[in-house]
């Protein structure tokens, strides 16, 4: 697109310095890279992670990655916990690999959503979980709970960060709304199967997980 700046110019009467224009400086920046590479390499990338270091999206991405192995243990030992039988049966049920991954995408979720400030983008990955919970026979609600912790765990930690004590607010947020964007359409996915379930004894009984391996056979193979 081309445009005319005159009018602009005239207004604050000014003209840029020749000398300044993109195409006479680009010269010396293509000297300064060839005669000292290094220097270049090293100055470019300071100005880069300044810029990223100012952004809190950034910061909070970076803080999650930071303590990103200390949290997933401490959600496994809080998870398999005796004492959390019955708020986490069928997790407590996954050998603990199988449950470190689980615990890994909500993670990834978060990750996904505060680095590139895009939540819809998660919405993608979502079906296919939840899908595979249901055929899994994981109750909802557990579900829900399993993720609201992990979501509420990443939180605490963070909030104890000093480098982070003045966004505080902004990592509730970030946090705060992509678990729920996560349980919405997880809820989703669980309504429209069941609404779909080929189980008519189950829907009239207003059961909301059917567990007739059947039913569930059926689902499997659409799912294929």
């Amino acid at each position: 697109m081309n445009v005319n700046v005159k009018k602009t110019r005239d207004i604050l009467d000014w003209k840029p310095i020749p000398r300044y224009q993109i195409k006479r400086r680009l010269l010396y920046l293509i000297e300064n890279m060839r005669s000292n590479p290094f220097n270049w390499r090293k100055l470019n990338k300071a100005i880069l992670e300044k810029a990223n270091r100012e952004r809190p999206n950034v910061k909070i991405y970076e803080a999650i990655l930071s303590i990103k192995e200390q949290s997933i243990a401490e959600n496994i030992r809080y998870i398999m916990a005796p004492e959390n039988t019955e708020r986490f049966h069928s997790y407590q049920q996954q050998d603990q690999a199988e449950l470190r991954e689980r615990i890994k995408f909500v993670y990834y979720m978060l990750e996904i959503s505060i680095h590139y400030g895009d939540r819809m983008h998660i919405l993608t990955f979502i079906p296919n979980m939840a899908r595979a919970r249901y055929l899994e026979k994981f109750q909802l609600q557990e579900i829900v709970r399993f993720i609201t912790y992990i979501g509420k765990n990443i939180a605490r930690t963070l909030f104890g960060l000093p480098s982070l004590e003045d966004i505080r607010k902004r990592i509730e947020n970030e946090i705060t709304m992509t678990i729920q964007i996560l349980i919405d359409e997880i809820e989703d996915v669980y309504d429209r199967l069941e609404a779909d379930h080929p189980c008519h004894e189950c829907r009239e009984a207003g059961i909301r997980l059917c567990t007739h391996d059947a039913a569930l056979a059926i689902l499997t193979r659409n799912r294929n």
